[in-house]
């Protein structure tokens, strides 16, 4: 039987699926002691993935300065992660629990590119943020929850932020410079579902 495969189909995403696969990547393999010595130090790929989110905003509405940096900055980005999937695929030895437990797709997984839950934008204003997340049927309303600079240990270190009857929901007086993350969950009749996979921003 055919061992299963570690697709590296994750640098052909555009820029912000990639982004966000990357950080899912790094909350996974952060300080699991299923990959104990990566070929890259995660410390180190989350600084650089830091560069790349930065200066993937700076490009937005930025010179032709700012876009090369953000395809350099994109390029080394995607020798790290390329590399930690050398390292998972290795470690794993065609296991398909610990490939998936590092937040990497399997050969067989046909969704690299499903779209997010939960996407988060640059608001109107600077110092907010836009969430917006795909509508869930039933939904009375949905919860939206935030943290600042890391991801929590505990659940109850979540903060609300609101709750709202839209699937779209304004974060407004952040603090500019900052990491977030944001996460959501609906609420239906049955009760209030999961939250979605946090999705991390720096505000500006």
């Amino acid at each position: 039987m055919r061992k299963p495969k570690l697709v590296l189909s994750f640098v052909r995403l555009s820029i912000w699926e990639k982004i966000a696969y990357y950080r899912n990547v790094v909350a996974k393999m952060k300080d699991n002691t299923l990959f104990p010595t990566p070929d890259v130090p995660i410390a180190d790929a989350e600084k650089k993935l830091d560069e790349f989110e930065t200066a993937a905003q700076k490009a937005r509405d930025g010179s032709t300065a700012d876009t090369a940096l953000m395809h350099q900055t994109e390029e080394e980005t995607d020798a790290i992660f390329r590399k930690l999937a050398a390292y998972v695929e290795r470690i794993a030895d065609g296991d398909e629990a610990i490939i998936l437990q590092a937040g990497f797709t399997l050969s067989k997984d046909p969704s690299p590119r499903k779209q997010p839950i939960l996407m988060v934008e640059d608001g109107a204003m600077s110092g907010s943020v836009r969430l917006r997340r795909k509508a869930v049927t039933g939904s009375r309303s949905y919860i939206w929850q935030i943290i600042v600079g890391a991801l929590p240990a505990t659940e109850k270190d979540w903060v609300t932020l609101g709750v709202s009857t839209q699937v779209e929901y304004i974060a407004e007086n952040l603090t500019i410079g900052t990491r977030y993350y944001f996460r959501s969950a609906a609420v239906t009749k049955d009760g209030t579902s999961a939250f979605c996979e946090p999705v991390s921003r720096i505000v500006q």
